[in-house]
């Protein structure tokens, strides 16, 4: 596993600088609003400040990435910091040529789902199902 952070590690320092003003990445803790059953973890996403929104960023071009400023709502040190952004930018893979192709696949999905061809579970759906199959189970 290592090896594969290396590669990507250098792979990213290969790239040309390109500050990407539009965005930064922040690093900050998510308590998961306030629900106490569930701890508090680092969450890693897209900032802009102009709308003041947060955004994934898992399938965002590493080249968009590389000149980010990054925002550190943490207490975390920057090694541990690395970590996080590095775990979150290869969640679908160790080379971005895998990540751009989840990337396609997603939009591919969504035009789908905009011409009728695939449809979303509504959320209640899967919960009263969930908790069918809990009920089940006592």
């Amino acid at each position: 596993m290592a090896i594969a952070y290396r590669k990507v590690v250098n792979t990213i320092l290969s790239y040309d600088p390109s500050p990407n003003a539009e965005y930064q990445i922040c690093v900050k803790h998510d308590d998961r609003d306030g629900e106490e059953e569930t701890a508090a973890f680092i969450d890693v996403c897209l900032y802009c400040p102009e709308d003041e929104e947060t955004y994934a960023m898992d399938l965002t071009s590493w080249v968009e990435l590389v000149d980010a400023e990054i925002r550190n709502e943490t207490k975390i040190k920057n090694d541990c910091m690395a970590a996080h952004i590095l775990w979150e930018i290869t969640f679908y893979g160790f080379t971005e040529e895998k990540v751009l192709r989840e990337h396609e696949g997603l939009k591919k999905l969504l035009e789908r789902i905009d011409n009728g061809e695939e449809e979303l579970i509504p959320w209640e759906d899967i919960k009263k199902e969930l908790d069918e199959d809990e009920a089940g189970l006592e």
